[in-house]
């Protein structure tokens, strides 16, 4: 029996089982509100799991519908396209715990090191900013991890076409090659979709625009699905995944062993590493 005043309501997400583990990431990258606006300095958090990650990221891509008599267009609001956000849910479905939010945009060297210092659980740190500047980012922690304060750092190659190299910065970190492209289902949430008239000031919602004006809403939502869909599969850094796994092998096997042969799902690498490539890595 359900109480008077009561109501409960079904979402139709995806779940995917969060569990706690020893090794709390600092993950670095490039997020939006759900206003299109970037995450800025003072805007650290933490994401426990699916469910916060869908909230505080209601649209894998911030967007808005754009009216007018000879139909709909969509326009992205900034050119990331929420690709930190797809490499967090990637993290998340290959079994990562809860991790911190380091949003990289206005911060310098200074704040990357107060931010990570202010949370005492965070131990592993991965730069999952698949943009150029990932490489600065990667370079902005070298201060904290030459003195050692107990942080390890998952590194990326700075492009997704550049060749293997041996990492030589020093301890602590670790370089992982090749990207991956993800096969994923980009998430969207019409309450937090903009619709603007061209002919007027009038703004609305995707949600409100569907029980509004059906027909209008049918060549919103078309031109939504046709932007989406040429991002469903980019290539973005293998940090998230791989902390995934560090982050699953220590809560399941213990911090003693080595987070390898690990299968990871919902991605393929982007390039092949040959035999020769990967003897010379192990030399």
């Amino acid at each position: 029996m359900i109480s008077p005043g009561v109501i409960i309501e079904e979402r139709g997400e995806a779940t995917v089982l969060t569990r706690t583990s020893p090794t709390v990431p600092a993950m670095i990258g490039l997020f939006h509100k759900p206003d299109g606006t970037r995450y800025t300095t003072a805007d650290c958090f933490k994401v426990s799991g699916m469910a916060d990650l869908r909230r505080a990221f209601p649209n894998l891509m911030n967007m808005q519908v754009k009216i007018a008599a000879t139909g709909a267009t969509v326009e992205a609001c900034g050119h990331e396209y929420g690709f930190s956000a797809m490499a967090l849910e990637h993290y998340f479905i290959n079994g990562g715990g809860p991790c911190y939010i380091l949003p990289s945009a206005g911060r310098t060297d200074a704040e990357f090191d107060t931010s990570i210092l202010k949370f005492q659980e965070i131990s592993l740190i991965a730069v999952i900013d698949p943009t150029d500047a990932a490489d600065v980012y990667q370079d902005a922690l070298e201060g904290l991890l030459n003195e050692r304060k107990g942080y390890f750092a998952i590194r990326h190659m700075k492009t997704a076409s550049a060749a293997p190299d041996v990492l030589t910065a020093g301890p602590q970190r670790s370089l992982y090659h090749p990207w991956l492209y993800l096969t994923h289902s980009p998430w969207r949430n019409d309450a937090a979709i903009p619709v603007m008239y061209a002919d007027s000031t009038t703004q609305t919602t995707l949600a409100d625009l569907k029980t509004a004006d059906p027909a209008a809403y049918a060549l919103a939502d078309a031109a939504v699905k046709k932007q989406i869909l040429a991002f469903t599969k980019v290539p973005i850094p293998p940090s998230a995944c791989v902390a995934a796994a560090y982050c699953k092998t220590d809560r399941e096997r213990g911090i003693w062993k080595a987070p390898a042969n690990i299968v990871i799902t919902n991605a393929a690498p982007r390039t092949r590493v040959t035999d020769t490539e990967q003897a010379d890595l192990n030399d």
